[in-house]
């Protein structure tokens, strides 16, 4: 079966090695290099409401793989701190990150624009109703519930389930909650989106991760707004309407050729 990249008319090129330093995956579309961020279009289907998915992390994997948004192309690299490559050290003895993750193409969560949206909860010792937050200048991310591990650097279609609104640092950093689809799904007039399908033991892993995975550098609990609650598929919908919005706003005309 083709890969959808191959469908797209997109070749995907591996440099180095997996696990060393200058390692990185680059996509080529007629003889040209490009950029998975900018031109991969965000929109698989209409007629299916499907988008296409980046997959960056792998299910069950620690390398911290991410599209660079500063370098030429936008490759795919092993994210760098201080030197060193960057693995995840949370839940290590439970085999690593526990869902997929990747980003959806062609969005932009716009670092100049304040939000205020629902917490409800206590942050820095104070109850907070609300909470103003910026968007953290990245794609949108996205959590794959799909229950096998996907292809690094791999490009999928995707039905949309809800989404997470975590708050990094005081940015907002919304996870989209999405699942890869088989031809057959994709035609499924039945195919459920219903956030609350997804067993709960996956959501609260999701919860989980995203609260603690930063504690084992030394780093606070994350909070999320929305009282900690998933927001259903309509309201990832617009965030995803909304983020794609400022992708086209914001960046140069010449990014998304």
């Amino acid at each position: 079966m083709s890969s959808q990249l191959t469908k797209l008319g997109i070749t995907k090129i591996l440099e180095g090695t997996v696990g060393a330093r200058g390692f990185k995956i680059m996509y080529k579309s007629q003889q040209c290099f490009i950029s998975p961020w900018h031109n991969i279009p965000l929109i698989a289907s209409e007629k299916s409401k499907l988008y296409h998915y980046l997959n960056e992390i792998p299910l069950g994997t620690l390398k911290k793989m991410e599209v660079n948004t500063k370098e030429e192309h936008n490759p795919i690299i092993q994210d760098e701190k201080k030197g060193k490559l960057r693995e995840f050290t949370y839940r290590v003895d439970k085999g690593g990150i526990p869902f997929n993750y990747g980003m959806l193409p062609q969005t932009w969560e716009d670092p100049n624009k304040v939000i205020h949206v629902p917490f409800g909860s206590v942050k820095d010792g104070i109850y907070q109703p609300t909470i103003a937050v910026k968007g953290d200048g990245d794609p949108l991310d996205v959590v794959e519930v799909s229950d096998n591990a996907l292809e690094m650097g791999e490009v999928y279609k995707v039905k949309v389930f809800g989404i997470l609104g975590m708050i990094d640092e005081g940015e907002m950093d919304w996870k989209v909650l999405a699942k890869v689809v088989s031809s057959d799904e994709e035609q499924a007039s039945d195919f459920s989106q219903d956030i609350y399908n997804i067993p709960k033991r996956k959501l609260n892993d999701i919860i989980d991760w995203f609260r603690m995975y930063k504690t084992t550098d030394g780093k606070p609990e994350n909070h999320f707004a929305f009282q900690d609650s998933f927001l259903d598929r309509s309201y990832a919908t617009y965030i995803i309407e909304q983020t794609h919005k400022h992708w086209m706003e914001r960046l140069p005309p010449q990014s998304k050729h």
